[in-house]
């Protein structure tokens, strides 16, 4: 008997310790949560919604199940802009090797478009959504003014399913068209061999309607017999909004020039 009373006592006193340490757990909870109503939640941050376009249609860059690059205006407003591989610089799975100086331009995205010998082959090259590649996939960019661009857009991987012709990807370059306030500016270059590159481009913006025009002249003479070219360029684009869902855009184009592509290097040239 004295070994069963003094064997209760012990468990009464532990059942009480344990009910202690429940009511007191129970308290702090409930400071805890009384508290934190009050305060806000540091954990908390919001980042810019980035969409994208190349897709057919505007998507989250976070709901795309295919690996998409976009570069921005400021990411080549200090390149020199003659040539593709100048402005799409440091993308990753994307490779450029230019077979005439700043002409005809090989890219590959991610091993496609490796066995071309000259141009661009199986991967996708629009401007503004309308197709720059030829029905045979054969595609040459020297038009495209890099001056009036706002974006390009890498979509990476076998696009045939949205694109015809796209096993290795899609490249899509946008005219500027989203600028915050009107504007009016000149670009003048110049280099070597009497190159010479002019240009004025002009934005107007009215909050729902958008008018963009860009012209330039190029010339160069070229570092050796047959290697000159001159081009003229101009782009437009006039873009309205409807309603919050529905736009309607009108886009001009218009190059016109002549490109002489020297060929190889003889043995008395080297």
């Amino acid at each position: 008997m004295h070994q069963k009373f003094y064997f209760k006592k012990f468990l009464i006193i532990t059942d009480m310790k344990a009910l202690f340490s429940a009511l007191l757990i129970m308290l702090c909870a409930w400071s805890t949560d009384s508290n934190s109503q009050d305060l806000p939640d540091s954990t908390e941050y919001e980042t810019d919604e980035v969409i994208i376009s190349a897709t057919r249609t505007e998507q989250k860059i976070i709901d795309i199940p295919f690996s998409v690059k976009r570069v921005d205006q400021s990411e080549w407003t200090t390149s020199r802009k003659q040539s593709i591989n100048e402005v799409i610089r440091n993308v990753p799975g994307v490779w450029f090797q230019p077979r005439y100086g700043n002409h005809d331009v090989r890219i590959s995205i991610r091993g496609f478009g490796t066995r071309s010998n000259t141009g661009i082959r199986g991967i996708r090259i629009l401007l503004d959504g309308i197709p720059e590649s030829e029905p045979d996939g054969q595609t040459r960019i020297e038009a495209i003014d890099f001056d009036a661009l706002g974006k390009i857009e890498i979509a990476k991987g076998n696009l045939t399913s949205l694109y015809t012709n796209a096993p290795g990807g899609v490249i899509n370059f946008f005219t500027d068209k989203y600028f915050p306030v009107s504007f009016a500016m000149t670009n003048n270059e110049f280099g070597s061999y009497d190159l010479r590159k002019n240009g004025i481009k002009i934005g107007i913006n009215s909050g729902y309607q958008r008018f963009m025009a860009n012209y330039s002249y190029e010339n160069y003479q070229g570092y050796r017999e047959h290697s000159n070219e001159y081009q003229t360029r101009f782009n437009s684009v006039y873009e309205i909004d409807l309603n919050p869902v529905s736009k309607l855009a009108l886009y001009g184009y218009y190059v016109t020039g002549v490109i002489k592509l020297p060929g190889s290097l003889t043995l008395e040239t080297v």
